[in-house]
Order: C-alpha cells, then structure tokens, then sequence
C-alpha cells in the first residue's frame, strides 16, 4: 500500500464503527468529536451499529447526525457479532472500531492512520485512551498479556506524565480505538462471534500476530474513555469474570501450538484447581465448573476454528511469546483478594509466583526454540 501523500484525497478511506447499547447519554459528545477530526470529510464515514438499544439512541442519531450510517441490529449480538455485522457490510481501505462512550482528539484518526501506513507489516493499531473523568489519568497505554492468558492495560489508572510516548509492538491492540487494515481482515477473517464480551480483541490480535502482521500502540493517537470499570465491581459480577475466564481459556486452546499447549498442561492444571476453588469460596457459584463443561460440550467448534489458525500461521510461538509478559497486574491482586486476605500475605504469595512463572516462560520460549521467530 502506498505512503500517505500530500494530496489528502489520496488518504485511506476509513470506516469508523462505532458498537452501542444504550450508550445515548455519550454518543453526541462522541460524534461531534468525529466531526471536528483533522481528517478529509470524503474520507471517512461514521457507522452506528445499534445492539438493539432501548434508550433511544437511533432515534437521537437520526435527528442530530444524519450523516451518520445506521445499522440496527433486532437483538443485542455482543461486541464481536455486533461489530462483525458493519465489517461485513461496509467496503474501506481501514476499519477502526470505537467505543460509544468516548469522544477523540482531532488528531486521532490521521495519526493512526499515518503509522498504519508506514510499514505494510502494520496490521492493527491501537491509541492513547486517556480517562474522560480525569483526563491526566491512563485508561490504555498498550496491552499486556500474561502468557497464561491474561490481559490487562498498560498504565491502568497512572498519571500521564509523557511517559509510553513511543510507538511500538504491544501485546493486543484495544477493542476500544482498533485500526484494522482491510488486508488484515481479509486473511485473518473476523472477530470470534463466540466471544460475546471480554477477550475479542487479545484473541484478534493474537491471531493477526500469528500471520506476521505487527499490531503497534500510538501514543500520538489519544481518545477519552468513560470508564465505568473497578476490578472490584468487576470480579463481584460472577456472569463478566465467566466471559472473561471461558474467552481466556479458548483464546489459548485456539492460538498456541500443541507443543505449548502440552508443556503448559502442567501448570495449567494447577491454575485452574485453584482458580475453581477460589471462585466456589469467594461467590458459592460453580460458575467456573460449568465453564468448563461448555468447553467440553464447543470443544468440536473450538478444534475447528484451531485446525484454520494453526494451518495458516506463519510465524511461531517463540516470537508471539516474545510479546507477552510473565507479570501479573498487581492493581487486580490487591481489589479483588484483599477483602478475604491481608494485603502483606497477598504480596508474600506474588514473589514467589512471579518467580515460578519467569521460570516457566524462559521453559516455554526454551521448549518453542526451533519454531521460527
């Protein structure tokens, strides 16, 4: 694909999608953001996806932003099957999937869409999101992925003070600002439509990884979040930390290779005892038990999705571990178990489990050496 010229009409057409369920209180902020973006008018447009909201939001775009694409869909399909529904429909050069509940800077779109263009290995890219209730606070400054699965935001809650001020590989481009080159969507296909919420955009990023495609953080690209999230109201909802753990674990059943996946059966199973025990002590739910129990009963599904993406991977996991973390986000340990345990036993038990997971991942990485990198 050719470099940006000077001639603006020469830019990448853009559709920007915006995914909602009754998000009306924020969808005027946000889309008159978009209309103020230092960005050519002929080349972009704005696409509504409406997960049949009952506030409405339809009827408050169609009267204030005309201009703006609709697509009402009759029930509410999830984030991955919501989104899917304009990536099918709509022919651009990118797609860049937004959050209802933010508004950008003018700058957001062009200079995303300027990395983009500077490498064809660019696959995705993902911004800058700041909080919209203190915007001196980091909502997203690039994933992190645990090699266990696990996923949090880079700089979660931190002041922004200049600091991720580069652009480079991160571990999963947000779900919230994600620029998706057309190229990519064609060889990569579309998000998981059984992803309903939670891990969409590790798993897509994950997979566009495995066919050699970069996915970069752009500082210079910054959008405001409403982030209503607290780990603490996240964990105590049994239904969002199902998603999230069902999503992980098929995440990792569908992207490593066999031989990972088998040296990782080990503490795999460890993990996932007490990940059991913890969620029957901490909400008397056995949530997680049939958790596992839907794996069994999709693992025909699962394998199906995993013989595609293994067949058509291009690079090993010696290079896609080279993006994960063998962290664990401390801010998630601290709210969630410190309720039931003291904070200092919490952090005596981090030590050593941070060591044994390095342990672990330089054995994992040792095991994936003759893979291609």
């Amino acid at each position: 694909m050719e470099k940006i010229k000077t001639l603006k009409n020469s830019m990448p057409y853009c559709a920007i999608v915006i995914l909602n369920y009754n998000a009306k209180e924020y969808l005027g902020k946000c889309l008159s953001s978009l209309q103020k973006l230092n960005y050519p008018k002929n080349r972009y447009k704005i696409i509504l996806v409406d997960n049949a909201s009952t506030d409405g939001s339809v009827e408050f775009v169609r009267k204030n932003f005309p201009k703006a694409e609709i697509i009402e869909n009759r029930k509410n399909l999830g984030f991955s099957a919501g989104n899917n529904v304009a990536l099918r429909s709509v022919d651009s050069d990118y797609y860049v999937l937004l959050n209802p509940d933010t508004f950008v800077d003018k700058n957001w779109l062009i200079n995303l869409v300027k990395v983009a263009e500077s490498d064809d290995k660019v696959g995705l890219c993902s911004s800058k999101i700041l909080m919209m209730d203190d915007k001196s606070r980091i909502n997203y400054a690039g994933g992190l992925i645990n090699f266990l699965g696990f996923s949090w935001p880079r700089g979660f809650n931190k002041k922004d003070r200049g600091n991720f001020r580069t652009v480079e590989e991160t571990g999963f481009a947000s779900g919230a600002s994600m620029l998706i080159k057309r190229k990519v969507l064609e060889e990569v296909g579309f998000l998981d439509e059984d992803f309903f919420m939670y891990q969409e955009d590790v798993d897509y990023s994950w997979r566009a990884r495995l066919l050699g495609y970069k996915v970069l953080y752009v500082p210079s690209s910054i959008l405001y979040h409403k982030v209503s999230f607290s780990v603490k109201s996240f964990m105590k909802s049994t239904l969002k930390y199902y998603y999230a753990e069902m999503n992980r674990l098929e995440t990792l059943l569908k992207n490593y290779s066999t031989k990972t996946l088998i040296s990782l059966l080990p503490t795999m199973v460890l993990l996932e005892t007490f990940l059991t025990l913890y969620f029957l002590a901490r909400y008397k739910s056995p949530l997680k038990i049939q958790g596992f129990f839907k794996l069994i009963k999709s693992s025909k599904r699962i394998l199906k999705k995993r013989y595609i993406i293994q067949k058509s991977r291009t690079v090993g996991d010696r290079h896609i571990l080279q993006h994960f973390t063998t962290n664990l986000p401390r801010f998630f340990l601290s709210e969630t178990l410190t309720d039931k345990i003291p904070d200092k036993l919490v952090m005596k038990l981090y030590k050593p489990l941070r060591s044994f997971l390095k342990f672990y991942y330089r054995l994992i990485k040792a095991v994936n050496g003759d893979l291609q990198a």
